[in-house]
């Protein structure tokens, strides 16, 4: 099975239910990602990478996965809810209070979804993904413009994962000025 661009980014990212000690209830997105992964044999450590403030304070949280069929594609009608009791105790945060961001080991849920008989369908992102500052400097303000815009017209939706969308989308415009260049 072929996956656009869009459905490769869709597949990359999960839905976060979080609950507090009070019963209030909140929602966010995470991004799958490989980390600690090794040039020779791409063998990584799956997370899910998400903003402290979607799980500060969470007793209990769920993860809603897409699952894949035998031939390895998704679908998109069965998913694989992962109720997960102490939730933010799993989560591993950046250590500088000023960074928003903090991860959380899967493997051992995607092996438990396993057991249950569900294979989970994820793309997980990777550094190649992340612009070098040289890659950064080439942004021209009209790049910013872009950013900014797109990040106003969804910002309630993106602002739990900004910093992903933003490297994200200065990844794609970077990828769009090199095919441009080659023309």
């Amino acid at each position: 099975m072929q996956l656009s661009i869009s459905e490769q980014l869709q597949y990359s990212t999960v839905r976060i239910e979080c609950e507090d000690r009070m019963g209030r209830r909140s929602t966010g997105s995470g991004y799958f990602f490989k980390f600690k992964e090794t040039a020779n044999n791409g063998e990584h450590t799956p997370v899910v990478i998400t903003n402290k403030h979607v799980i500060n304070g969470a007793v209990k949280g769920r993860l809603i996965l897409t699952t894949m069929n035998a031939s390895g594609n998704p679908v998109d009608t069965d998913h694989f809810d992962l109720s997960i009791d102490n939730f933010e105790s799993y989560w591993r945060k950046h250590p500088d209070i000023n960074v928003d961001l903090c991860a959380m080991p899967i493997a051992p849920f995607l092996y438990f979804a396993e057991e249950k008989g569900k294979k989970i369908f994820y793309i997980p992102l990777d550094k190649s993904l992340i612009p070098s500052n040289e890659e950064l400097q080439e942004l021209s303000a009209l790049e910013d413009v872009i950013i900014n815009v797109i990040q106003m017209v969804f910002g309630i939706t993106l602002i739990i994962n900004l910093y992903f969308v933003k490297v994200l989308l200065q990844r794609i415009l970077l990828l769009i000025m090199k095919e441009e260049r080659n023309l």
